[in-house]
C-alpha cells in the first residue's frame, strides 16, 4: 500500500493524499571533505606518467612479439584502466591483425585461452569477427570437447569471450554453458588464487564490469603475477592516482553545486543523490578528458531523480498535470532566451524563477487552487525546470529547440502517465508498461547530457538518439528492466506497479517465472547492444561505450535483492560491499567518508592526494606498517617517505602501508 500524507487548508477541510515514499536520508550531506590538490605533486605525477607511457608504447609496438603476445599486452593494457593513453595505437594493432587473420577458421594454432582471448577483443572493439576460431576444439556434433574441462585458464577466458556474443552465435551459447558447469563444479578445488578469479568471473563477467572497479581489482591481481610488467603496473597505479585527485575536484563541486541548488530545503520530498550520481557519471566516463562531461551527467542525473520524486512521490494527479501541461506548452519559448547554462558550467548559483509561461500559468492555478481552498503546492516545482531550461540552452540553436527540448518533454509527458496509472489503480499492459517505462527511466536525457562535453559530432549523435535506434531501445528497456526487478519488493509495497507485475498478470505466470523471462530479456537486449557496436556504426565509440557503461552500473546497482531507492545508498552502508570492494581507498566517496574526520583531526587533508588508490588490500601487504608522528610537518614526511607514499587511517593511527617512489 502506497504510503500517503495528508494535508489541510486553513480554510477548507478537504484533504490531499500523497504518494510519499519512505526514502533514505542523504548520508554524504556533511562527509564529503574538501580537497584542493597539489599543484606540485599533481604536476610531478604527470612527468612521471609521460615517460612511463613512452616505455609503454615502446613495448606495445616492439617488433618481434608474437601476434599472441601483442593481444596479452593490449589485454593487460585495457584491464588496468590505462587504455586511453594508447587508443590509437591498439586501434592500429587490431585492424592490422583483423584484416590479416579475418578467416579464424583456418587457423589451429591457437590454445583455447589464446583464442578466446583475441576473440573478445576484437568483438569488444567492434570488429565483426566469425565464431569459427572455435570450431576447433568441438566435436562431430558441434559440442565442446570433454578433454577442454580440465584447461580452467582456457575454460575462463572463453567463458569471458561468451558474454559478447550476438544473436546467432550459436556455439558462444554452448560455450556459455559448458563453461558454467564446468567452472562452478571444478572453481572449488582449485588453489586460492585461481578459485577467486573464477567465483568472481561467475558472478561479475569481464565485458559487463565497469571498467574503473575492474581496473581497481585487477592492479592488485597483476602485482601478484611475477612476470607482471612493472613499466605497466606502475603507470596503471599513478594514473589512477591522479585520476582519484580529478574526481575529488569534481565531487567537491557537485556537493557545492547541489547546496546551492538547495534542494533538501526546497524539496525534502525527493532524493537528493548528487553524490550517488557523480558515481554513476564515473563508472560511465572516467577517462581524464571528460571532466566536464562527468559533471554535466551527474547534475543531470541529480534533477532527473527530484523531477521522478516529483511524479512518483509527491504531486497529486491535479498538480503534475498543470505540471506537465505547463511544460509541453510554455517551454519552448523559455529556451529560446539567452539563460546562463549553470546547470552545465562549474558555477553555479541559487535557482532563480522559471519561464514567464510557466510562472503565469502556474500562479493563476494556485490563485484558482486557493481560493477552492485546497492550497496546491505546484509552484515548489518550478525551480526544478530551470536546471532542464538552462542545459537546452547550451545546445546549438539550430535544434536546441527540437530533438533536445524534445526528449525532456516526453520525460514530463512519460512520467504523468505513469503517475496517473498509480493515482487510477491502473496496471497497465506489460507492453505499455515497458515502452513507457523506457522513457521515464532516464537513460537517454542522461546520455544526451553527457554528449555536451563529448569529442563528437553533437547534431549527428542526438538526431541518432532521437530516431529511437535499435541500440538505445535495448539499452533503456535492459535499465528499465533491471530498475524494476531490483526495486519489485519496494514498489510493490508502496503500491507503485512494476514491470514485473505487469507481465504476471499479462501471461499468467509466477514471480519466480517472471523473473527467469526478465533474466532472458537481460541477456536479449545485451546482444543487441553488442551487435549494434559492430563496425561500421553511425557514431563514435567513445559514445558506445559510454552507453554500454550505465548500462553496467545498472546492473550493479541492480545486483543484489535491494530496493531501488535504497540502492545507492546499500552500495557504500552495506557492510559485504564497504568491507569486501570498497574499503580500500580506491572509491572515491567511500574513502572520504572513512577518512576525513581522522585527516581533518590530523590537519593533514593534503595527504589525501598521497593515497595511492591502486594498493593492495592489508591482508596481501608483505611489506612492514611504519607508524607515523604528525607531530612532524607533512612536508617532513614527504622527504622522508617520498612523494607517492601510501599513508592511511587504520583502527585510529596513521600507517605507511607502501612506499611506491
Amino acid at each position: 500500500m502506497a504510503s500517503t500524507q495528508a494535508s489541510f487548508h486553513s480554510n477548507s477541510l478537504q484533504e490531499t493524499v500523497r504518494p510519499l515514499a519512505a526514502f533514505p536520508e542523504n548520508i554524504w550531506s556533511d562527509r564529503i571533505a574538501p580537497f584542493t590538490p597539489d599543484k606540485e605533486e599533481h604536476e610531478m605525477y604527470e612527468r612521471e606518467i609521460e615517460m612511463l607511457k613512452a616505455e609503454v608504447n615502446s613495448t606495445l609496438l616492439a617488433t618481434g612479439k608474437t601476434m599472441m603476445e601483442r593481444f596479452d599486452f593490449i589485454d593487460k593494457i585495457e584491464r588496468l584502466g590505462v587504455p586511453h593513453h594508447f587508443d590509437i595505437e591498439i586501434e592500429n594493432q587490431l585492424q592490422e591483425f583483423f584484416n590479416v587473420y579475418t578467416n579464424f577458421g583456418e587457423y589451429s594454432a591457437y590454445d583455447l585461452s589464446s583464442a578466446a582471448l583475441q576473440f573478445r577483443l576484437f568483438r569488444q572493439h567492434g570488429f565483426n569477427v566469425s565464431c569459427g576460431i572455435f570450431d576447433q576444439f568441438t566435436d562431430a556434433e558441434g559440442k565442446f570437447k570433454e578433454s577442454l574441462c580440465y584447461d580452467t585458464r582456457g575454460l575462463l577466458s572463453l567463458y569471458e569471450a561468451s558474454h559478447v556474443r550476438t544473436h546467432g552465435d550459436e556455439i558462444l551459447e554452448e560455450a556459455l554453458a559448458f563453461t558454467t558447469t564446468h567452472l562452478t563444479s571444478g572453481g572449488p578445488h582449485l588453489d586460492s588464487t585461481p578459485a577467486k578469479q573464477v567465483k568472481y568471473a561467475l558472478e561479475q563477467p569481464l565485458h559487463k564490469g565497469i571498467p574503473r572497479y575492474e581496473a581497481w581489482r585487477y592492479i592488485s591481481i597483476y602485482e601478484e603475477d611475477e612476470s607482471h610488467n612493472k613499466v605497466l603496473l606502475r603507470l596503471a597505479k599513478l594514473d589512477y592516482h591522479l585520476l582519484q585527485m580529478s574526481y575529488k575536484e569534481d565531487l567537491c563541486e557537485i556537493t557545492r553545486w547541489g547546496k546551492e541548488l538547495e534542494s533538501v530545503s526546497k524539496f525534502p520530498y525527493a532524493r537528493s543523490r548528487f553524490v550517488e550520481c557523480y558515481f554513476w557519471a564515473v563508472g560511465a566516463l572516467y577517462e581524464p578528458q571528460y571532466s566536464l562531461a562527468r559533471m554535466t551527467t551527474a547534475k543531470a542525473g541529480a534533477v532527473l531523480t527530484m523531477i521522478d520524486d516529483i511524479y512518483d512521490a509527491y504531486g497529486t494527479l491535479d498538480e503534475l498535470q498543470i505540471l506537465t501541461s505547463s511544460v509541453e506548452s510554455h517551454i519552448l519559448p523559455a529556451c529560446q532566451s539567452t539563460v546562463a547554462g549553470d546547470f552545465i558550467r562549474n558555477s553555479a548559483r541559487s535557482p532563480r524563477i522559471d519561464s514567464q509561461g510557466v510562472r503565469i500559468r502556474l500562479a493563476q492555478y494556485q490563485k484558482q487552487q486557493i481560493q477552492e481552498g485546497t492550497g496546491c503546492q505546484c509552484p515548489k516545482f518550478r525551480a526544478l525546470l530551470v536546471p532542464v531550461e538552462d542545459e537546452i540552452n547550451e545546445l546549438p540553436q539550430q535544434w536546441r529547440t527540437t530533438e533536445m527540448l524534445g526528449l525532456w518533454k516526453n520525460y514530463m509527458r512519460t512520467s504523468f502517465t505513469q503517475s496517473r496509472w498509480f493515482f487510477t489503480n491502473k496496471l497497465p499492459s506489460f507492453a505499455d508498461y515497458l515502452s513507457n517505462g523506457a522513457i521515464t527511466i532516464g537513460a537517454i536525457l542522461v546520455s544526451s547530457a553527457a554528449l555536451l562535453y563529448m569529442d563528437c559530432a553533437l547534431e549527428d549523435v542526438i538526431n541518432w538518439l532521437s530516431t529511437n535506434p535499435k541500440l538505445m531501445a535495448a539499452y533503456s528497456t535492459h535499465m528499465r528492466l533491471m530498475n524494476d526487478f531490483g526495486g519489485h519488493k519496494f514498489d510493490k509495497e508502496r503500491g507503485s506497479g512494476t514491470a514485473l507485475e505487469c507481465y504476471m498478470k499479462d501471461y499468467n505466470v509466477s514471480e519466480e517465472e517472471a523473473a527467469r523471462k526478465f533474466r532472458e530479456m537481460w541477456e536479449d537486449t545485451w546482444k543487441v547492444m553488442n551487435e549494434e557496436c559492430l563496425r561500421p556504426t553511425p557514431i563514435p565509440r567513445d559514445v558506445l561505450k559510454m552507453l554500454l557503461n550505465i548500462t553496467r552500473w545498472c546492473m550493479l546497482m541492480s545486483s543484489r535483492d535491494w530496493p531501488y531507492e535504497c540502492r545507492q545508498y546499500q552500495l557504500v552502508k552495506n557492510e559485504e560491499m564497504f568491507n569486501g570492494k570498497v574499503r580500500e581507498p580506491l572509491t572515491i566517496v567511500s574513502f572520504a567518508l572513512q577518512h576525513q574526520a581522522a585527516f581533518k583531526e590530523a590537519n593533514a587533508c593534503s595527504l589525501l592526494a598521497l593515497s595511492q588508490s591502486s594498493s593492495l588490500p592489508w591482508s596481501m601487504r608483505p611489506a612492514p606498517h611504519y607508524k607515523v608522528n604528525f607531530d612532524t610537518s607533512i612536508s617532513t614526511i614527504k622527504q622522508g617517505f617520498g612523494i607517492g607514499v601510501v599513508i592511511r587511517s587504520y583502527d585510529g593511527q596513521f600507517i605507511v602501508e607502501e612506499q611506491i617512489v
